[in-house]
């Protein structure tokens, strides 16, 4: 079952969500009659990344976060509880989703997960701004960029990039939002 998981996770990651789906559900057929809620909450994590409706989309996130509650795996629950903000993000509740996101923060800093803050903070922050919290979206904004910075991790320098643009947006600096825009549009094309 965990071996469909990593099949599903790599046709999802090249664009193929048409053999992702069923490498996903195969996944979770098998963890299923193994009984492992490890790999149950891995298949129904990567099977909610290529769900289209939103509905489905909301269960599947909170099935997997029951799996890695059931077996203790706090890791998990905060990376799927970040996905779960993202589905509320799509249905427009900004607060419900910056709740949730305030969760995923706290659980990554309780068990230093550096990634996972990282990649949690940047969507709280911008959430915030959405949010016209700006701030608290700028009181976040040292620990974001000491986290991104320790990762060295380029999708995350181009994600500081843009959050440091939209935060210059939103403090009426378009000069340095397009200088950071600019930043980031680099580090991706890199």
């Amino acid at each position: 079952g965990r071996v469909y998981w990593v099949l599903a996770i790599a046709y999802f990651n090249i664009g193929n969500a048409d053999d992702s789906r069923p490498a996903a559900r195969t996944a979770l057929e098998l963890c299923q009659q193994a009984g492992d809620q490890y790999g149950i909450g891995n298949a129904l994590n990567i099977l909610s990344f290529s769900d289209t409706d939103l509905v489905e989309n909301i269960q599947h996130v909170q099935q997997a976060l029951q799996a890695f509650e059931t077996v203790g795996y706090v890791d998990r629950q905060s990376a799927v509880i970040g996905n779960l903000a993202n589905a509320y993000l799509e249905l427009g509740l900004y607060p419900h989703g910056r709740r949730l996101y305030t969760a995923g923060v706290e659980i990554a800093r309780r068990i230093g997960a550096k990634v996972g803050l990282g990649v949690t903070l940047g969507n709280l922050i911008t959430t915030e701004l959405v949010l016209s919290m700006t701030v608290s979206a700028r009181s976040q904004v040292a620990e974001f960029t000491e986290i991104v910075i320790a990762l060295g991790d380029p999708t995350q320098d181009s994600t500081l990039a843009f959050t440091l643009g939209e935060l210059a947006l939103a403090k009426g600096d378009p000069k340095s939002a397009v200088r950071h825009l600019k930043a980031a549009l680099e580090i991706d094309h890199q």
